[in-house]
């Protein structure tokens, strides 16, 4: 049985169109390929937690992280996601539904 989940905070806490999130992450990740290229970041990372708060709070933060895993694609060999729920009490499950409708493409889990 296929459950769908749609955004619940799309357009609050990062743009609800999808052009304008693509739009956004890009530009997030051309500058933290900029900022590591300048500060002459090497080596492949052995683990990252990269936050979630919302792009306002936290995109540039996070896109360094994805920049860092982007330079070294055959280094990754296992991840994980822990997801939390701001309008929910916590559960050991956080991800109920096996489908999720981001703005930029359906996520299947």
């Amino acid at each position: 049985m296929s459950v769908e989940r749609a955004p619940a905070v799309a357009g609050t806490f990062y743009p609800g169109n999808g052009g304008e999130l693509r739009s956004a992450v890009e530009g997030f990740l051309t500058k933290a390929r900029i900022r590591a290229k300048r500060d002459g970041a090497t080596g492949h990372p052995k683990a990252l937690i990269v936050l979630h708060a919302g792009y306002v709070y936290i995109g540039a933060v996070a896109a360094s992280a994805y920049a860092r895993l982007a330079a070294c694609p055959d280094a990754i060999e296992r991840a994980e996601s822990m997801v939390a729920s701001f309008s929910q009490p916590p559960r050991i499950n956080p991800i109920t539904a096996n489908l999720r409708i981001a703005p930029l493409f359906p996520v299947t889990l």
